[in-house]
């Protein structure tokens, strides 16, 4: 039984983030046939090889052998050329083996992206304070050199510092819990940006419990009365137990004379005395002029 020969293809010189292909179809075996293949990873950094369906094989680092000659990568970000090296096994129908290995030489041309952060979620109450960080950002590459926020989803809110790293704002007052999302911009030194979202929850604050005083505010009317002989006046004074806003109308024939409009509205009593006027009746007691108060 002759061994077989490995043929791992030719070197090959790549752009970073681009897709690399592999195959080891060349290698032979002059008695028999080459029954598997295995590709080993020799040198970092290390990938995930795809292997085509039905081979037997899932994502991983190839180092289970596969009845399939053919297998493929996406060459990584790097800060530098980087020359990749991988080994080809090949076994034949006797169990006999030989191997190649291949070099990938990965180039260094595009600028791999910042990161960003836009920190965790969280819950705020309405009317509150709203702080958006994003502190945690960092550039793989250059530096940071930008920052944007931008809301994106619930009701409106004004940001202060929205160019910043820290960006903040005051939760709206609303009637339900609501989200609110902000979408962080950062830019490094090369132009090349990266984004990242926040999601606000606003609460609804709790209505406050109710109030332990239930007895309504009091008022007391004093009532001073003289005559003339064009007619009767008196006057009312009203005093309450407690702060109370007190409206008071007057109606009947009568006349307003201080203390308020002279109309049988409504009105706000200010505290000072209302002296009324009213006709003289010298007819017997007759009602001809009612005061109510209401608070």
């Amino acid at each position: 039984n002759v061994p077989p020969v490995a043929d791992a293809g030719f070197d090959q010189i790549v752009n970073e983030a681009s897709v690399v292909f592999l195959d080891g179809i060349n290698s032979l075996d002059t008695d028999g046939s080459i029954v598997s293949y295995q590709w080993q990873q020799l040198t970092e950094p290390f990938v995930v090889l795809n292997y085509p369906s039905g081979s037997g094989e899932g994502e991983g680092e190839g180092e289970s052998s596969t009845p399939v000659s053919t297998t493929n990568f996406v060459a990584p970000w790097i800060r530098e050329d980087t020359v990749k090296e991988l080994r080809l096994t090949v076994t034949d129908g006797g169990g006999k083996t030989a191997t190649d290995v291949v070099s990938i030489t990965m180039l260094d041309v595009l600028t791999e992206p910042p990161v960003a952060e836009a920190g965790q979620n969280y819950s705020v109450y309405e009317l509150d304070s709203i702080r958006l960080d994003g502190n945690g950002s960092f550039g793989t590459e250059g530096t940071i050199i930008g920052y944007e926020w931008v809301q994106t989803a619930g009701p409106a809110v004004t940001l202060s510092g929205a160019d910043t790293d820290l960006a903040t704002s005051l939760a709206p007052d609303i009637t339900t819990d609501t989200v609110l999302t902000f979408e962080l911009t950062v830019t490094d030194s090369f132009g090349v940006s990266a984004t990242d979202i926040v999601n606000i929850t606003v609460r609804e604050r709790a209505p406050p419990p109710p109030s332990s005083d239930v007895t309504p505010p009091v008022t007391n009317a004093s009532l001073t009365m003289n005559f003339e002989v064009d007619g009767t006046f008196y006057g009312v004074n009203f005093t309450v137990n407690e702060a109370a806003i007190t409206q008071f109308r007057v109606t009947g024939d009568r006349a307003i004379i201080s203390g308020g409009v002279d109309t049988t509205d409504w009105q706000i009593y200010s505290g000072v005395p209302i002296a009324l006027k009213v006709p003289t009746n010298g007819a017997g007691n007759k009602e001809v002029t009612r005061t109510e108060v209401l608070q």
